[in-house]
């Protein structure tokens, strides 16, 4: 999509790719540019501009998208860019943390009824606004990542893969239903 030099595509004050920049500003407000830019051989008002989608001339380099959310741990960046892409990233569990079936089961429950609580409020008429995404973004991911945990201890029990990728499935269309809010 091309513009005319003299109109610039965020003049409108709408998003041309609104989970993308719904992504740059969360990050933004989260981490330390100071702490952060440094991590990835940036200097701060630099990374600042990068993360701006008013400042055309600044792009965040996939190089530089990887390098933050691994020195960072946090990963908003790259969850803009798969819902962007209707698609959705899904935290693979972490050997180390173990805990029961139940545990993983009521946290699962826990978020969905967190998650039901936000489509009941939207429904009523309530507005989409940041917090109502990030919060939506965040339960999701939570929900996600507890559901691949029992998914990965059933399939140890059980011992099939199919368990999981059929999972894996599952989640991934559940969660691109709910990432359109």
């Amino acid at each position: 999509m091309t513009h005319p030099p003299e109109q610039s595509p965020f003049e409108s004050g709408a998003a041309i790719q609104p989970a993308w920049t719904l992504a740059q500003r969360k990050f933004a407000s989260e981490i330390c540019m100071q702490d952060a830019a440094p991590l990835v051989g940036l200097k701060p008002q630099i990374l600042r501009n990068k993360l701006n989608p008013r400042q055309e001339q600044h792009y965040l380099r996939v190089e530089e998208l990887i390098a933050l959310t691994r020195e960072t741990g946090n990963t908003t960046l790259v969850e803009g860019v798969m819902l962007e892409l209707g698609l959705v990233a899904v935290r693979m569990p972490r050997a180390e943390r173990r805990g029961d079936l139940l545990d993983s089961t009521l946290t699962i429950q826990a978020a969905a009824g967190e998650l039901a609580a936000e489509a009941i409020y939207l429904r009523q008429g309530g507005r989409v606004t940041d917090r109502v995404r990030g919060r939506v973004a965040q339960l999701t991911s939570s929900l996600q990542a507890e559901a691949a945990r029992v998914l990965v201890q059933l399939e140890s029990v059980c011992g099939t893969v199919p368990l999981i990728t059929s999972g894996m499935d599952l989640l991934a269309a559940g969660a691109g239903a709910v990432a359109g809010i």
